[in-house]
């Protein structure tokens, strides 16, 4: 990434360029009869191309070279956010029950434990992928709070689902738990 002014979308795409490849190769290292739903689940299997949403890691690139430090060793970081995000979203789907999450046949329906178990291959998947990284003993206890708090912003967001009384603070809570919670982490 270049010293330049940049624009959303120009950042997004550069972080996508140098994620994707590092993604697929962290999928690619899960076990052969659970990969297969992650690879759907990212449209690697179809001409949807890649569903890898550059918006959660593209903060811990940027942070990375705002303090001076070279965007590759934010690799490891930023690839594990992206992976606990689709794992998450695996799990999403599951719970919600949606057919078309994000204008895709979901991959729940056919075979749920199959999904729940690629999601929670998704998430060591991200555990795995900083063990790769610098400082260790600091990113994988940040990481593994946010996991923390998305599970129960999920299980929140359970909650709203059958309460007829719902405001609009715990709304924000349920968003805070589940996407602010990954963007900070990231």
């Amino acid at each position: 990434m270049a010293d330049s002014p940049r624009d959303c979308t120009m950042i997004l795409a550069q972080t996508g360029a140098a994620l994707r490849p590092l993604i697929r190769l962290r999928v690619n290292t899960l076990p052969p009869k659970i990969r297969h739903i992650p690879e759907l689940h990212f449209g690697w299997w179809a001409d949807q191309g890649s569903t890898v949403d550059t918006v959660r890691p593209a903060p811990a690139l940027l942070a990375c070279q705002a303090v001076g430090g070279e965007p590759r060793a934010s690799y490891p970081a930023a690839v594990a956010v992206e992976l606990v995000h689709n794992a998450s979203l695996l799990h999403d789907d599951i719970i919600g029950q949606d057919p078309l999450p994000r204008g895709r046949p979901t991959l729940w329906a056919p075979r749920v434990p199959a999904a729940i178990l690629a999601g929670n291959a998704l998430f060591f998947a991200a555990v795995q992928t900083l063990t790769d990284a610098p400082r260790l003993e600091q990113t994988l206890p940040i990481l593994l709070a946010s996991v923390q708090a998305l599970i129960e912003g999920e299980y929140l967001d359970t909650l709203i689902e059958s309460d007829t009384d719902v405001s609009a603070d715990r709304v924000l809570g349920v968003a805070a738990g589940k996407t602010g919670e990954l963007l900070a982490c990231a």
